[in-house]
């Protein structure tokens, strides 16, 4: 996606497919290290080997909102620098982050709102539980672009929605309790163990 030709305006809105959401704060909004306004907002994992197509489109959308607000091409500089405190690029390496399990090899996207986002399952039916998504899930997530002069430069990433889509390995967090359990029976009344 990017601008299309004569006067049209440039698309700065994709839906990121099927890719893993990490840190998700949908339902609740926090701050960030406990400062500053409340956000919801969620890390989308890309995987390039296996997403070349949907990485090469959100490049363009990001590079459509930077030519939106600097049409002049002035970006590119501060970009070039490669210094995210010069200029803010939301496409980074999940490498930056090798430590954290899941992030190591792929491309993640840091997407914030102040409103809540829509969050709905595969049927397009409202979720409310809160513990219908956790970190590694496969989802769909549309996301805006959105260039920045202050404080700074840069595109933010804003989150508009999500479709929760399932599967995908839980990153972090506690493991689910079938790798700590098998089934059982519950003991009996006059089990020694209760005594």
């Amino acid at each position: 996606m990017s601008t299309t030709v004569d006067d049209a305006p440039a698309v700065t809105r994709i839906v990121l497919e099927r890719v893993r959401i990490s840190y998700p704060r949908i339902f609740v909004p926090g701050q960030f290290q406990g400062e500053g306004p409340l956000w919801y907002s969620a890390t989308l994992l890309i995987d390039p080997r296996a997403q070349r197509q949907l990485l090469r489109q959100v490049e363009a959308t990001c590079t459509a909102a930077a030519n939106t607000k600097w049409p002049k091409g002035e970006w590119r500089q501060k970009k070039a620098l490669g210094n995210s405190k010069v200029f803010w690029w939301p496409i980074r390496s999940g490498d930056e982050k090798a430590e954290k399990r899941g992030y190591s090899g792929m491309i993640f996207i840091n997407a914030k709102t102040q409103n809540r986002p829509g969050v709905v399952d595969v049927n397009v039916q409202p979720v409310l539980d809160p513990d219908a998504v956790y970190p590694g899930m496969y989802v769909n997530a549309s996301v805006q672009f959105s260039a920045y002069d202050k404080p700074g430069w840069g595109v933010g990433c804003y989150l508009q929605n999500v479709q929760l889509l399932g599967g995908g390995e839980r990153l972090g967090g506690k493991p689910d309790p079938s790798a700590d359990f098998a089934p059982t029976q519950a003991p009996d009344d006059d089990d020694e163990f209760l005594k």
